[in-house]
């Protein structure tokens, strides 16, 4: 390994770059450097400009691939080899700017007023739901698991009665109460 790498891995480290970014900017500008045949340290502000360019016409690399090359040869001749009035010769593709779609009042309308078709949401299914799980039961919240009577547990067989107690260990014991306070401000 290169001095000037392991000074590159140690500013990004230092700068707290991911794993993945700096595996991205070692490649970039090590890929640079083979295009050149010579170290990245002395390529010049119009080889970069050139290089930017080969990787547009020749290589057809996306806008966003040729500013990440961009970025990792501004990070290292800026960063690592303390060239910053270098910055501004080094330059970035102008990405195009995608804007959201915006729906019309009409498509919002619409949208909020289309009915929710999930089967489980239909009062049906959920009545069905509950005709084979008797064990739940439903609230204005939703369908959630209702504590165990001591009639229906006294109802079922020994094995019945041993299966229920290690699925649902807390039936019976105890009923959770939840309280909602007003919020103070």
């Amino acid at each position: 390994m290169t001095t000037l790498r392991q000074r590159m891995i140690d500013a990004m480290d230092l700068r707290g770059f991911r794993p993945r970014t700096q595996v991205s900017y070692l490649r970039a500008v090590s890929l640079m450097a083979r295009h050149y045949h010579r170290s990245p340290e002395l390529i010049t502000d119009q080889e970069v400009q050139a290089y930017s360019l080969h990787l547009v016409r020749d290589r057809q690399l996306a806008l966003t691939g040729v500013n990440q090359v961009s970025s990792a040869t501004r990070f290292l001749i800026c960063e690592v080899l303390g060239q910053a009035d270098r910055r501004s010769r080094i330059p970035m593709a102008l990405t195009p700017q995608r804007l959201p779609e915006v729906l019309s009042r009409a498509e919002v309308a619409a949208v909020l007023a289309a009915p929710i078709s999930l089967p489980s949401a239909t009062p049906a299914a959920s009545e069905t739901y509950i005709a084979q799980h008797p064990a739940r039961q439903r609230t204005s919240g939703g369908l959630v698991h209702r504590r165990l009577s001591a009639a229906a547990t006294s109802a079922r067989s020994p094995q019945h009665r041993a299966a229920a107690d290690k699925r649902f260990p807390m039936a019976g014991t105890h009923e959770r109460q939840v309280q909602r306070r007003p919020l103070s401000l």
